[in-house]
């Protein structure tokens, strides 16, 4: 779907396992997506809430959740 040119992908620390962070340079502005490791493209962070709620319990009081709603705040 697009090159290699302009695109950059890192996986997103404070996101469960496998989710990437991918940039996609077009001329002089940038797209974000989240790639979850199932493939989804998530296009903000709206969207991003909806996908995590549907797989990770999002209400527990651990550290692993505080970071989820830490990064889609």
């Amino acid at each position: 779907m697009y090159g290699n040119e302009g695109v950059r992908r890192d996986e997103v620390s404070n996101l469960p396992r496998r989710w990437c962070r991918e940039e996609i340079s077009r001329g002089n502005r940038t797209g974000v997506y989240y790639i979850a490791p199932t493939g989804v493209r998530v296009r903000n962070r709206n969207e991003l809430g909806k996908v995590l709620a549907e797989h990770y319990d999002l209400t527990a009081s651990d550290h692993f959740s505080e970071k989820i709603h830490s990064s889609i705040q």
